[in-house]
């Protein structure tokens, strides 16, 4: 009991609870106006630390750069070499998660980058399809090389029941023809965001000196044990963790990355152990300056720049 109150408490005072996760002291007001709110975000915060019953969703990451380089991409796309995952490291990855959770996943987003890059990608929907008969299979996409695609990939899609989520630029995209596309092929077609709402940006900003404190992060965090993805058989709790060695690289900064802040899913030996990590904090966590960061900015293309992510 003693543990269980140190991982997590309440105290009430006349006008607001404290609660503390993890040693992290979360402030609410007994206040009707403000209560649903911050509940809500209490309830997002506790759902962070608490490990999954499963892992009902994933990313595949099928190549690391784009074809459109957004200003403040959070997968560090514009400074990203080019990495193809090949058709044989992906059908090896989805046949162990396959494995690790007897399918038992309830959707797939194959991603990038910009996952249309990648020359396998046909082959890949049928392999994932095959391994994840029961699974919604996303593939997310800014709609640029949709504009082009043959009668194969479309029926490609159509048979192995993928639905394309394209996020809405500022861009010279013919949006239309893409949904008349999808609905002449019977093919299910959303929008990520608002149909009629174009594409903003976010600053989510690295700390080169680490000096951030990692449970604080996490808990606080909207990308922590939510936006899980795969690299090569390694899966990580968020996207900044995965991709921060772009960044590491491009602007030669000392961010010191290592094994600890993945887990590989050739090695663990149950999905348990996946989702026990994937609720805590990683050593990356020192990295984020989520108080720093901010949202709504006008979309435009990256400069190459590190104030982008620093």
């Amino acid at each position: 009991m003693s543990i269980l109150k140190r991982l997590f408490s309440i105290e009430k005072r006349e006008y607001h609870k404290i609660i503390t996760i993890l040693g992290v002291k979360i402030k609410i007001r007994n206040d009707n106006l403000v209560k649903n709110l911050e509940l809500d975000e209490y309830y997002k915060k506790i759902t962070r630390i608490i490990p999954r019953p499963s892992l009902d969703h994933v990313l595949f990451h099928l190549v690391d750069h784009c074809n459109l380089n957004c200003k403040n991409c959070d997968v560090c796309s514009p400074i990203a070499e080019e990495r193809f995952v090949s058709l044989e490291s992906f059908e090896k990855d989805i046949k162990r998660l396959a494995e690790l959770t007897k399918g038992n996943v309830s959707l797939i987003i194959l991603t990038g980058g910009e996952a249309l890059l990648n020359p396998d990608i046909i082959e890949m929907f049928s392999i994932a399809r095959i391994n994840f008969p029961n699974t919604i299979l996303r593939l997310h996409s800014n709609g640029i090389l949709l504009m082009n695609r043959d009668e194969n990939f479309w029926q490609a899609i159509e048979n192995n029941k993928i639905t394309i989520v394209c996020t809405k630029y500022p861009i010279n995209v013919d949006y239309e023809y893409i949904k008349q596309q999808a609905e002449k092929y019977n093919v299910d077609f959303l929008f990520y965001n608002d149909e009629k709402v174009l594409k903003t940006s976010y600053h989510i900003p690295f700390d080169i000196n680490g000096s951030q404190e990692p449970r604080e992060n996490f808990i606080n965090c909207f990308h922590a044990n939510d936006c899980i993805g795969i690299h090569d058989g390694k899966l990580y709790t968020c996207t900044p963790a995965a991709n921060a060695h772009h960044f590491k690289k491009f602007f030669n900064v000392d961010m010191k990355l290592d094994e600890n802040d993945y887990i590989d899913i050739h090695q663990a030996s149950s999905i348990q152990e996946i989702l026990d990590f994937l609720a805590k904090p990683i050593p990356f966590c020192r990295y984020c300056n989520v108080k720093g960061r901010s949202y709504n900015h006008q979309w435009g293309i990256s400069k190459k720049q590190i104030e982008e992510w620093s």
